[in-house]
């Protein structure tokens, strides 16, 4: 088990933060970047690959449990008497303060896709169809909180979902705009998906896709 928040960070940093930088270091070089996009891009790459391994340890959560393995920090699951590990449920604001670290990460990461230049259709697209399943994941986890850390734990998108994530990524891979509002509409939702007390943690109706 990782100890504190830092060893978290830097778990996920070693074992996708790396990938991200090494992919962004070949990206500058592929398309002769420099000043500002370049320093855009190495200031947030770190956090695309951190953001996915973040995701990925909230969806596979349970599984991990069956493996022997529990990759949230120590300190955080002190919080809640160690409740998950067992998967006895937590309180609903530490659920929130998980998911949004990974959503903190998924903003640079936004950022990160931002800052890539429009002639870098296919790196975009690349990094698109990594961001948006992984909002889309968080989201569904957002709304259906009540499950997280519980013998209900599942955290996957559908297949629609993900045809759709790859239907809105080709719409908006030449659209700045589009990948802000995107991103924003996202972190309302998942907002609005633990302010809401309905059964279910279902978001309201106007924040739904």
């Amino acid at each position: 088990m990782l100890a504190r928040e830092s060893d978290y960070n830097s778990y996920c940093y070693f074992v996708a933060g790396t990938v991200g930088h090494m992919a962004t270091e070949l990206v500058i070089g592929h398309y002769a970047l420099n000043g500002d996009a370049a320093d855009a891009l190495l200031a947030t790459c770190e956090a695309c690959g951190r953001g996915l391994q973040k995701t990925n340890i909230v969806k596979d959560f349970a599984e991990d449990l069956g493996r022997g393995m529990s990759y949230l920090p120590e300190e955080w699951l002190r919080e809640v008497s160690f409740s998950p590990l067992s998967l006895a449920d937590a309180p609903a604001a530490w659920k929130r303060k998980v998911l949004d670290d990974v959503m903190a990460e998924l903003r640079l990461a936004t950022t990160y896709v931002l800052a890539l230049p429009y002639g870098a259709v296919g790196y975009r697209m690349a990094s698109l169809m990594c961001l948006l399943p992984a909002y889309q994941t968080i989201l569904l986890a957002a709304r259906e909180h009540d499950r997280l850390f519980t013998p209900r734990h599942h955290v996957k998108i559908s297949r629609v979902t993900l045809a759709h994530c790859m239907q809105e990524a080709k719409s908006m891979v030449a659209d700045n705009g589009a990948v802000a509002a995107y991103s924003q509409k996202i972190a309302e939702a998942v907002s609005a998906a633990f302010q809401d007390r309905r059964p279910g943690g279902k978001a309201p109706e106007a924040a739904k896709e």
